[in-house]
């Protein structure tokens, strides 16, 4: 996944209009397309109407744990700002390589996501396959809230 979008995200002197073209143009084609559930503009759009705070995080993991480790990486990245983010927004793509990403990996991230955000939140997600990535597997989880 573009690591630049995390910077960009992150970059407090961006405007909302800024990070909506950014993201629309620069994300938006890498989620949709041949995914197994693929994201795109309305989804995008959704996230950010209202919202005015973003964050976008990267999660990777390997191996057999891959799927728990990738989402503990991109929940440790984000940090407080799930605690501060009242009634945040979240969009999560998972993007796996060679090895197909499988059922239980989809069940545990998800679990685990509501076990550290809560059950009450807002989420759209997508996943897709990356070849490059070998048998890793990344998170990319946008945050956004007034």
């Amino acid at each position: 996944m573009e690591k630049r979008l995390e910077e960009l995200f992150n970059n407090s002197s961006l405007t909302v209009e800024e990070l909506r073209n950014v993201f629309i143009k620069d994300l938006v084609p890498l989620v949709h397309g041949e995914n197994l559930v693929g994201l795109d503009r309305g989804d995008v759009e959704h996230l950010m109407d209202g919202n005015n705070k973003f964050r976008l995080k990267i999660g990777t993991g390997v191996g057999e744990s891959r799927a728990i480790d990738a989402i503990g990486d991109v929940l440790t990245k984000l940090g407080s700002v799930i605690e501060e983010a009242d009634h945040a927004r979240y969009l999560m793509y998972i993007e796996y390589g060679a090895e197909d990403l499988m059922m239980d990996e989809l069940v545990r991230v998800m679990n685990y996501f509501e076990e550290k955000v809560g059950n009450e939140v807002e989420m759209v997600w997508g996943a897709g396959r990356n070849d490059e990535l070998g048998n890793q597997l990344e998170i990319l989880l946008l945050a956004g809230w007034k």
